[in-house]
Formats: C-alpha cells, sequence, structure tokens
C-alpha cells in the first residue's frame, strides 16, 4: 500500500507540474494600458551644478509631464515575449534656474510613438515556487508566485510636436551654430529598461515599467547647436494593467476563432 501512495504522489507531481508549466500557451495574447510620468534630458534646464551625478541632479519634479500607454504582447515562450506598442509622451523643460539662465529658452514638446520592444523575463510568474510542498494549506496543488520581473529592448518611430519659446534673436534661426528651424519632426527612439507586474487575478496583472527613450534626433526640445553633445533623452515611469486573452490551439486569440452556425 505505501509503495502504490508513493507512485501516486510521484504522479500527482509530474503531472501538476507539466500542466503549470505549460499555462502560459494558454494565454500567449496580453492588451495592456496605462499612464504615467515622463522627465527630458537635454539641452535645455537641468542642474546648475557641473556635476550632475549622471543626469539624476537633472530631474525636476515641477517638469515632470504625463504618458499614456497602449499596447499589445505575445509571449512566444514564458520567459521571451513581443510587445507592440502605441504612447504618448508630453515633456518640457526650461532654462530657468539652470546653468544657461541667462539664455531664456524653455519648450514643449508632445510625442506619439510607434514600435515594439522584445521582452526577457528575469522570472516569470509562470514558475514554480521554489517549495517542496506539492499541496498549499487548503489541500491544492501549489500555484506559482504572482510576480514577474524583466527587461527590454526596443525600437521605436515618434512623430513629435515641440513648442520652443525664448528671446525672439534665438528662434527661427538656421546658422551652423545653431538652428531651430527646417527639421524633420520623425525620429526614432530605443526603449530600454525594466518592468514588473503582479498578478491578482489569472487573467488581470498590474505593474510598471521604467526607462530611458535614447533618441536619433537632438530637436526633440525644437532646437540643435554646435555644443550639444548627444541626442536628446526622457524617461518615463508607467503604470499598467494588463489582460491576458485566452488563445486556441493554433497560437490566436480566442476570439478570433472561426464560429459554425
Amino acid at each position: 500500500m505505501r509503495f502504490l501512495n508513493k507512485y501516486i504522489f510521484l504522479f500527482i507531481l509530474f503531472n501538476s507540474t507539466v500542466v503549470f508549466g505549460q499555462r502560459w500557451k494558454t494565454y500567449r495574447h496580453e492588451f495592456s494600458f496605462g499612464a504615467g510620468a515622463s522627465n527630458y534630458f537635454g539641452d535645455i534646464g537641468g542642474t546648475p551644478d557641473a556635476s550632475n551625478l549622471l543626469g539624476i541632479k537633472d530631474i525636476r519634479f515641477k517638469e515632470t509631464r504625463y504618458s499614456a500607454h497602449l499596447g499589445w504582447n505575445y509571449r512566444y515562450t514564458r520567459d521571451v515575449s513581443v510587445r507592440y506598442n502605441v504612447n504618448y509622451v508630453s515633456i518640457t523643460a526650461s532654462d530657468a534656474g539652470s546653468r544657461n539662465a541667462s539664455r531664456g529658452l524653455s519648450f514643449n514638446t508632445h510625442l506619439v510613438e510607434f514600435g515594439g520592444q522584445a521582452q526577457y523575463y528575469l522570472y516569470s510568474e509562470y514558475r514554480r515556487k521554489r517549495s517542496s510542498a506539492v499541496f498549499n494549506r487548503r489541500g491544492s496543488v501549489a500555484s506559482n508566485f504572482r510576480v514577474g520581473i524583466y527587461g527590454f529592448l526596443g525600437v521605436a518611430g515618434t512623430v513629435f510636436f515641440p513648442n520652443l519659446a525664448g528671446p525672439a534673436e534665438l528662434l527661427n534661426v538656421d546658422s551652423e551654430q545653431r538652428k531651430t528651424t527646417n527639421y524633420s519632426k520623425i525620429n526614432v527612439v530605443i526603449p530600454v529598461g525594466v518592468g514588473a507586474h503582479y498578478a491578482i487575478t489569472k487573467k488581470w496583472n498590474v505593474g510598471m515599467e521604467i526607462g530611458p527613450r535614447i533618441g536619433l534626433s537632438d530637436y526633440l526640445d525644437g532646437m540643435w547647436t554646435t555644443w550639444s553633445h548627444s541626442p536628446d533623452i526622457y524617461w518615463t515611469t508607467t503604470f499598467r494593467a494588463v489582460y491576458k486573452i485566452k488563445t486556441d490551439r493554433y497560437g490566436y486569440p480566442s476570439f478570433l476563432r472561426r464560429r459554425s452556425f
């Protein structure tokens, strides 16, 4: 009898692990939406201190603006996914109180991003707990951790609309030293960062992402000068809600499945 109980125990353990390990295949698709904060790092504004601790001192809470997010994520494996995003971002800065306070420039820019990013889960919510317990206190098979942690890297195209303000002699300039006109308002940015989410139900996650958008343009603030040493960068911190969509056996969202009448 003890011999039989041992095999029953091993059978339950094996099957629960297999079923749990494949759960991510049931919800490959995810729809997300959210909002958050954004900060700009570039040629306008910043700290008056020459030593700014890798840009940390350039953060001004009064110049923090907002962002909005829509996304569609597809899991290729338990730990690898690709997400397509549409994001709105607002950024602003002013020379007031900076090392260039006498220049007197300020700007507001609205951006729309269209892009994608690859995500690698350093820890997936679909992994089992590192516990030897097969059953929880209620007598059911022990469930997973509810937390997922991941890093991401992507590329996005942006359309941006800057509004530069300041002394008239610094505006509408197109020279070898400074340019505030005749530039493309389409840019490419490289999003990179980390994120985490928490599973509140089988189908809903809530989480947060943070990371910089490294631009390939120096005109996000509406100007370029020969003193610019690097492209403009902005950071976003986004709070997200994620809805997991059930997937059919072919990998498509189940709501697209053809119905016969």
